[in-house]
């Protein structure tokens, strides 16, 4: 709540990425959210959340109930961002149809963040998102790794306006 202030505070067009972790958090994180941002006009808002787990349970830390996220960011903040990850990787063809059927649900942009080493390892089934959607990727990687630029340089300019990198 006081980083969300702080931000606002300087009075600047701002955006702001909110990165839920846990399904107890949502709806408190929102109306904390809604209180903060009424008088904001101009204010891009991003909701991410991994929404989805390895199917035999084998995460680090469970997913965020998809139904209640998709369901109170939608009704709560119906022009924010989604962006919707996963936990774990498993068999990438059904991860990306999972995330595909998932996204489906709602009217709102979608971003899926992807691990950086991974999109180049699946470089086919995430490129086919870019391919046959209007989804958006944001690729990401742990500050202790160097990015491959090259790569994210050549799907950004692929697909203009649809590659975002947080790195």
């Amino acid at each position: 709540k006081e980083w969300v202030g702080e931000i606002l505070r300087n009075g600047k067009t701002v955006g702001i990425k909110l990165d839920i972790k846990e399904t107890r958090a949502v709806q408190p994180s929102l109306m904390s959210l809604v209180s903060q941002l009424s008088n904001q006009k101009d204010c891009l808002l991003w909701l991410n959340a991994d929404l989805l787990g390895h199917p035999e349970g084998h995460d680090k830390w469970p997913p965020v109930d998809p139904t209640q996220f998709l369901s109170l960011v939608s009704s709560t903040f119906p022009h924010a961002v989604l962006s919707m990850g996963w936990s774990s990787v498993w068999d990438i063809d059904d991860m990306v149809l999972s995330m595909l059927q998932l996204a489906a649900r709602v009217q709102q942009p979608v971003v899926f963040p992807v691990y950086e080493p991974l999109g180049r390892k699946y470089l086919k089934q995430i490129e086919s998102i870019l391919k046959h959607t209007n989804y958006s990727l944001t690729f990401w990687r742990t500050p202790d790794r160097e990015p491959d630029k090259a790569f994210v340089r050549t799907l950004t300019a692929k697909y203009p306006f649809r590659v975002f990198t947080d790195m």
